[in-house]
């Protein structure tokens, strides 16, 4: 008599972690008239962002790092990633970040950023 295999759970998709894992800028693109245009992405110098499993965050812009001691995240009810830019009680940016297939995107005054985690 041939031996029944045991039922297999059907696989899952591993799923991504955006926390604790740093991401870099590798894509940008700019709309104009509706029309999506690529930009050189190394053009912006260097961008990197972190959301650390404490609360804090780490975002380097244009090659200059903010000052961690600022930078708060948390995940909104659209689980998108937001950055709380806040000096001495003074918001001065919100940075948002929207998970999209193992990346993150951000609309940087009109300019859609792709971020992909760094190896």
């Amino acid at each position: 008599e041939t031996p029944v295999p045991a039922p297999q759970a059907p696989a899952v998709p591993a799923k991504t972690t955006y926390v604790d894992q740093t991401f870099v800028l590798t894509k940008a693109e700019t709309m104009y008239a509706g029309q999506a245009y690529p930009v050189d992405a190394a053009a912006f110098g260097e961008y990197k962002v972190r959301f650390n499993g404490n609360g804090s965050a780490e975002l380097v812009q244009s090659g200059l790092a903010l000052p961690a001691e600022y930078l708060t995240w948390k995940q909104n009810d659209q689980g998108e990633y937001v950055i709380d830019y806040v000096v001495n009680g003074i918001p001065i940016m919100n940075y948002v970040f929207i998970p999209v297939d193992g990346a993150l995107t951000m609309d940087y005054y009109g300019t859609l950023m792709t971020f992909t985690p760094a190896e």
